[in-house]
């Protein structure tokens, strides 16, 4: 009977409380008005009257880009995103971007430590008046205009912690021309992804990961010439790695055809099979420290065809490759060579057979706010037929110097060098071309970010580029050609929300 009624003070006294509001004055009246027990008035004074529980999500502002919604159980937990952007030039120049509108949503998810998933999609459109240069027509309105969209989404799903994982994507590109005088160009590019971990862990790991894209004729990409076929190419790959070996093997096959889809151009299928094996736990003592991280070897083979080729027309194609990498604290290298040929098919071996071998060097080195990075390729080739025996080769390769400070502008320079020459033996022929570009770079986009506007990026750059060519054959003078271009442009954006 005693504990009903310290139960019963006590819920009188909270809902009196609760009504009156929790001021000393007003939980003075509820005291006076009530004779409660002194050691219930003590618990309320210390306590409190009942408060709200706290919310389970909280919600917050991603700059002036959209808002997001999560969860506050660490446990299980949730969070949705919702990023947008409308930018929209009043008076936008030639070759600019008159408009460009994007929508994008983020979604994460835990369920313990058992499953995590993580899907992100976004839809890009925008609007551009094309450049033709200093010399080409400026008017907006007979130039017409680009339209470009872009989707993307991306989901991946880990099941115990990470150790099985399944990640998918897929990105879409659309590209229209509206240009009255080129009487509209469209195209499309695709391309989808998945990998899939069967199995992770510290000393060993098996996945499967596959390729799949298509691009359609009359594509441009924003820094490439405009496609002029249609290409489809699909690749599947698995690896196994045990310890500090591995072995993997992909498929890929490879189709390119006219726009009507009525000619085939091209087509190419190979099996890769290769085995890797990592050093870096070897290197101990002086002997041992010039060690790789890792070497691996492979070989391709399969076939490759013209046209619309017949099963006895089909050249048989072999290549071997074997590479290295090494990294340390301040900079990497990587290091392969490799060798392919293309034979003549079975049933014509008086066609022409191609053998062809490289090499190719890339590597960085970073001390302190300076970086540099560069590639050497080295190609050389063959051509073994009757009336038509020739010889390719080409060297290309960039240097690059960056120097970097916080909140201080980001300087580059570098120079990127290529050239080509080719030998037609049965004609007495010799074609060279060799192209050198020099540039300067300054990136300000750290100091607007660190001084005025997190969200603005200016960037500028200057290059000076010569090419030069150099025609020989025996019935013929000898002919050289050279041009020399200068670039200097700048690109400054900001978001137009507030």
């Amino acid at each position: 009977m005693g504990l009903l009624v310290r139960v019963k003070w006590s819920a009188r006294l909270r809902v009196a409380a609760l009504a009156l509001g929790t001021s000393p004055f007003a939980l003075g009246s509820v005291l006076a008005a009530e004779e409660t027990p002194p050691s219930d008035v003590a618990t309320t004074l210390l306590m409190g009257a009942p408060v709200t529980a706290p919310s389970a999500y909280h919600i917050q502002k991603m700059g002036n880009q959209g808002i997001r919604l999560s969860s506050k159980n660490l446990e299980n937990s949730y969070a949705i995103t919702v990023l947008g952007s409308n930018t929209e030039a009043a008076s936008a120049p030639i070759g600019a971007e008159a408009w460009q509108k994007s929508l994008g949503v983020e979604v994460e998810g835990k369920l313990g430590a058992f499953l995590k998933t993580d899907f992100s999609t976004r839809i890009t459109r925008l609007e551009s008046s094309p450049d033709f240069g200093p010399f080409g027509r400026q008017s907006a309105e007979a130039l017409g205009v680009d339209r470009r969209g872009l989707e993307e989404y991306s989901l991946t799903t880990q099941f115990l912690g990470d150790r099985v994982a399944v990640t998918s994507s897929r990105r879409a590109s659309e590209y229209g021309g509206l240009d009255p005088a080129l009487s509209g160009r469209t195209g499309a590019y695709e391309q989808e992804k998945f990998n899939a971990w069967v199995w992770r862990s510290d000393k060993s790991s098996l996945s499967i990961e596959g390729t799949s894209s298509r691009v359609e004729s009359g594509f441009q990409n924003l820094t490439q010439a405009m496609q002029t076929r249609n290409e489809e190419s699909q690749q599947l790959r698995s690896k196994l790695s045990v310890g500090r070996a591995g072995v993997f093997v992909s498929h890929r096959d490879a189709l390119a055809f006219s726009p009507d889809h009525g000619t085939a151009f091209s087509r190419q299928s190979d099996v890769e099979t290769g085995a890797s094996l990592g050093l870096s736990d070897l290197r101990k003592g002086p002997l041992l420290y010039l060690l790789p991280d890792s070497v691996w070897v492979s070989t391709n083979r399969g076939s490759v065809g013209q046209g619309d080729t017949l099963v006895y027309e089909i050249r048989p194609m072999e290549k071997s490759a074997v590479g290295m990498t090494r990294a340390w604290g301040y900079g990497s290298v990587n290091l392969s060579y490799w060798r392919s040929s293309v034979e003549a098919p079975a049933a014509v071996p008086e066609e022409t057979q191609w053998r062809g071998r490289g090499m190719d060097v890339g590597g960085t080195l970073r001390s302190g706010r300076v970086a540099m990075s560069g590639n050497l390729s080295v190609y050389t080739a063959d051509n073994i037929a009757a009336l038509n025996n020739s010889a390719e080769s080409n060297v290309n390769g960039s240097l690059f110097l960056t120097y970097s400070h916080a909140a201080w502008p980001k300087l580059s320079a570098g120079v990127t060098n290529y050239a080509y020459q080719a030998a037609f033996f049965d004609y007495s022929g010799l074609e060279q071309s060799n192209l050198m570009r020099y540039e300067v770079g300054v990136d300000s986009t750290p100091l607007l970010s660190a001084w005025a506007d997190p969200a603005a990026q200016l960037k500028f750059i200057a290059s000076y580029q010569d090419n030069s060519s150099r025609s020989q054959w025996s019935q013929a003078a000898a002919a050289a050609t050279g041009a020399q271009n200068v670039f200097l442009g700048f690109k400054f954006t900001r978001s137009l929300l507030p």
